[in-house]
């Protein structure tokens, strides 16, 4: 991939393709997507281009669940030394801690975060704009069959995968990809939740040894990425934190970053988005947290989010959801 001009636009590692690829060769004629189209593209690939690839994958093959399939393909290490590092952690606390602070040598548009409380333990995956469903699906697998489900061990049934989107007609695929952790659809967030006891539980795949051998290739490959900061991240932090005065407007943000509006709208572009899109989005994403999780009245939450009218705010969650508020707390059961 050439270095101008991509610099600041976000990148998956193009090795998590790998596993898509393997699985297409199952069929005929998917354009575009192929190991000859991924050996040429170098170590990178832009999140857009990854993003339209697979859309076009879904949409040849008619399969909602390939995202599900292509990750029970990734295999631990076929990402390089992100795997590596996590896995030959010594405790399942220090594994998140390096799959947080390594997360971007395979996806620039990731955020992971542990939560604690009481005697729960979140691992919440966040990212910084919408993946496709089958982005999300091979996300989670993955992240799941080769991490997650190692650290529960015998107790990976009592763990819970949370995610946004409602449940699809059929959960075979979803059941075969995340047994035996039960499934959450219409959650407030993309994760997983287990007993807090396990973080403090060493890895049986713990290797100090390795560890200390990847440790310095990972932060090497680490230093290699471009130093520039998503605008993106900052942007939505901005627009979270400006939510509950109304809704934000860019001149405001943009102020907030000493940078002209054109210049904002310049640089949220070439990261994939828009700042309408933004607002957006980020609106949606604490929609369904405030809806989902938490005893607010739907007039709090529409207030919170910056909407001026309540009635608003309702015609904006049907739209987001296909619910109405009441509906969805009904069905995530709050």
């Amino acid at each position: 991939m050439s270095e101008s001009g991509s610099r600041e636009r976000p990148t998956y590692s193009a090795k998590l393709l790998h596993a898509f690829a393997e699985l297409l060769e199952e069929y005929d004629d998917i354009p575009g997507f192929s190991e000859k189209m991924l050996d040429s593209i170098g170590d990178r690939i832009l999140v857009e281009v990854a993003h339209q690839a697979l859309s076009v994958a879904v949409q040849f093959t008619r399969d909602a669940d390939l995202g599900l399939k292509a990750s029970r393909r990734l295999v631990l290490g076929e990402v390089g030394a992100f795997h590596y590092v996590v896995s030959s952690s010594p405790t399942v606390r220090d594994a998140v801690e390096a799959l947080s602070r390594y997360r971007r040598l395979i996806n620039d548009v990731l955020d992971v975060q542990l939560l604690e409380e009481g005697d729960t333990a979140t691992l919440r995956i966040d990212n910084s704009l919408i993946l496709p469903r089958a982005a999300l699906d091979f996300q989670m697998g993955s992240f799941y069959r080769n991490h997650v489900r190692d650290w529960l061990g015998q107790r990976a049934s009592e763990a819970t995968v949370q995610l946004m989107h409602q449940a699809p007609e059929s959960l075979a695929e979803y059941e075969r990809t995340f047994a035996p952790a039960s499934l959450r659809f219409t959650a407030p967030f993309n994760g997983f939740t287990f007993h807090r006891a396990i973080l403090d539980v060493p890895l049986k795949s713990a290797d100090p040894h390795l560890h200390a051998l990847m440790v310095p290739v990972a932060d090497h490959t680490l230093g290699q990425l471009s130093d520039s900061r998503s605008v993106t991240a900052d942007v939505r932090r901005l627009i979270r934190d400006r939510l509950s005065l109304g809704a934000p407007e860019i001149a405001d943000v943009a102020a907030d970053l000493a940078m002209s509006m054109r210049t904002l709208a310049r640089r949220l572009e070439s990261e994939g988005t828009t700042f309408r899109d933004l607002v957006d989005d980020v609106r949606r994403q604490l929609a369904v947290e405030f809806v989902g999780s938490r005893d607010l009245g739907f007039s709090d939450v529409a207030e919170r989010l910056g909407f001026s009218h309540p009635a608003a705010f309702h015609r904006a969650f049907r739209r987001w959801t296909g619910q109405t508020p009441l509906g969805y707390r009904r069905l995530s059961g709050r």
